[in-house]
């Protein structure tokens, strides 16, 4: 392609959009012909046309200033906020075309720009604070991580407008009483030009988002001068920040080698004290990282880009969004431990543990708790196939058999025992199989899950068969007992799911395998923490659905439970009150003829019908409720 004059670098943000020109033949590093400013062009703050408007307008200024034309421009790049989703990006090619730029302009994230401008080698990690905040690494494998940048909504945390926003917030809570005078209440007000706090309430609502970030600058001046609610604010913001970049390091598998981190955007650029609080968090959490701001503005990495573009370069070919999920996988980072199952391998977070204070290590095991949401949110097509394999069996009148051992045994015997009050689960219908038997539920059994040939001999015990579902919980997907256990209902014909954190020695053995990679714990190996969670919620959700499929809810109701409790007995008053329509004491009487059951309580209720006819209907409707209303309603249509 020819090259006609001139590099374009935009980059375009929730305040303010950036765009310079350079020659061609200009030095890299060469100050730009021209350089020229516009309002935001978030699609998302803006809109379409706005962001078009924008964008045009700043071009023309640009080739105003440089004394020429749109024809000179031979490469381009934009580099703009809000580009979360492939549709963003065809909508702002579309913008390309109709400005004229079409092929000769690549369209991607703005935190290329910031990534580019940081990094010559296109390796390291960025964390960016501004009105909004997101980070972004790539390693030298050319894997590529990103987290936050979900915008001001559903995060934004450690950003201007976050800062800003929980100032806010504190002005309000102090108005009320809710917590203690704070000097930001006359700062904000004084700086507002409002009478008073409540006036804040008008403000908000029609203040922009760059113009609630604009605030924070306040929110660090009442900092400087002591004020504890500000500190505090701070203080979380400082952790957010490093938990962003933290989440991108770990993504990328960079605990134990060097590596370089760039803080970057306007909350970090004026206000240093807070930058060298991120920074010390960070280099607490990975020693080998060197931690630096990066002076050089972002939209020179887009000029970079742009340049590339022409000359070549693989960097700015694949300068693309990368989608949730196509960042690096947390397998063994191929050091020292790397034989080790990823539940057993040490944690570079954790290595400070033993002389952390109380409220850093909170911080720190909290943030190693935030993520195992999202750990399992990567498996829920394997939690939901798990679902619909045993409650394929259970109709069938199959059961569920959970085999664990240790922490993975003990949550399993938890969710085993919820199961008939819940959902009145037949009993014998959902059990567990702990390895060192019920003695190891209050202690420790050592040795217990390395027998192999005992989990096989549990299995045994139970004689399973192929209606019925063996799931085995192992965290570091090795215990020889839970894998004894699944070979042995392999043989025998039954349904199995296995669930680990870690990649499994011998994931044949199961139909279904639920794999969360949780990640090295905050204390090593102590996989009651991360991987228990994760454990927890898989077991919640595996449960739950099953049940719901059987029929044991209606709506989210759980009209299946067993009222053996003064709670219990009030919900289940109050179930079928809302469902049935009538009062509390109606309710109750309605209980009492059902012989406590209020699902049949609700039947009786809806249909007139005496329990015996009552629980033959639903008995035709296979237990549903919901079918039964609904039939119950045809019939009584004119």
């Amino acid at each position: 392609m020819a090259i006609m004059g001139y590099f374009l670098g935009i980059q375009g943000g929730a305040s303010r959009t950036v765009g310079v020109l350079q020659s061609e033949d200009a030095a890299a590093g060469s100050p730009p012909v021209a350089r020229a400013e516009a309002g935001p062009t978030n699609l998302y703050s803006v809109g379409e046309e706005e962001a078009r408007q924008e964008v045009e307008g700043l071009l023309d200024r640009l080739c105003e200033m440089a004394e020429t034309d749109r024809n000179a421009i031979g490469s381009a790049a934009l580099c703009m906020a809000g580009l979360g989703r492939e549709e963003d990006i065809e909508n702002w090619k579309r913008i390309t075309d109709e400005i004229g730029l079409g092929e000769k302009a690549i369209v991607t994230g703005d935190f290329w720009a910031e990534f580019a401008a940081a990094f010559d080698d296109r390796q390291g990690v960025i964390i960016v604070s501004g009105t909004g905040s997101s980070a972004f690494g790539r390693d030298a494998q050319g894997r590529i991580a990103r987290a936050g940048g979900w915008g001001h909504l559903l995060g934004d945390e450690g950003s201007g407008y976050d800062i800003a926003f929980e100032g806010l917030k504190v002005v309000r809570y102090a108005e009320e009483g809710m917590c203690e005078t704070s000097l930001l209440s006359g700062i904000l007000c004084h700086h507002l030009k409002l009478r008073r706090p409540r006036d804040l309430i008008k403000w908000v609502s029609t203040a922009r988002k760059e113009e609630i970030a604009a605030v924070a600058p306040l929110v660090f001046e009442a900092a400087k001068l002591a004020d504890e609610a500000a500190v505090q604010i701070i203080e979380r913001a400082a952790y957010s920040s490093a938990f962003l970049g933290a989440n991108v390091a770990d993504q990328l598998e960079l605990h134990n080698v060097e590596f370089n981190i760039a803080l970057t955007g306007g909350v970090f650029r004026h206000q240093l004290d807070f930058t060298d609080q991120v920074a010390n968090i960070l280099k607490e959490q990975y020693p080998k990282a060197t931690v630096a701001l990066s002076h050089r503005e972002a939209v020179f990495g887009a000029l970079d880009l742009a340049r590339e573009r022409v000359r070549g370069k693989k960097e700015a070919a694949t300068a693309v969004i990368p989608t949730r999920g196509e960042s690096a996988t947390e397998e063994s980072h191929g050091g020292p431990d790397s034989n080790l199952p990823l539940t057993e391998q040490p944690n570079p977070r954790g290595e400070r543990l033993d002389v952390m204070s109380s409220q850093e290590l909170v911080w720190a095991i909290n943030a190693e708790d935030s993520k195992v949401a999202g750990a399992v949110s990567k498996a829920v097509p394997e939690v939901a196939a798990a679902i619909d394999l045993i409650a394929g069996g259970m109709r069938e009148r199959g059961r569920l058999i959970y085999v664990g051992a240790g922490t993975s045994g003990r949550l399993a015997c938890l969710d085993a025992a919820e199961c008939p009050p819940t959902f009145d689960a037949d009993p014998g219908q959902v059990t567990a199989i702990i390895a060192g038997g019920p003695e190891a539920l209050t202690r420790s059994v050592e040795g217990a899950e390395d027998d192999s040939e005992a989990g096989a001999r549990a299995i045994d015990q139970e004689d399973p068969g192929p209606r019925d579902t063996v799931v085995g919980i192992t965290a570091s997907g090795r215990a020889p007992f839970v894998l004894g256990a699944l070979k042995a209902a392999k043989e025998r014909g039954c349904r199995t799911v296995f669930i680990c954190m870690a990649e499994p020695n011998e994931k044949a053995v199961a139909d279904v395998c639920i794999m969360p990679k949780t990640g090295p714990e905050i204390l090593a190996g102590s996989t009651r923490l991360k991987a228990g969670t994760a454990t927890k919620l898989i077991l919640n959700t595996i449960s739950t659905g099953v049940m719901v499929q059987l029929g044991k809810t209606y709506e989210n109701r759980m009209v299946d439970l067993q009222p053996k409790s003064e709670k219990l007995r009030r919900r289940a008053h109050r179930i079928v009150g809302e469902v049935a329509g009538v009062s509390e004491s109606e309710a109750q009487d309605w209980l009492e003829r059902s012989g406590g059951k209020a699902k049949l309580a609700i039947a009786m209720a809806l249909s007139g019908l005496d329990r015996e006819e009552a629980e033959s209907r639903l008995a035709e409707c296979g237990g549903f409720l919901r079918e039964f209303i609904e039939k119950e309603r045809q019939s009584t249509k004119p």
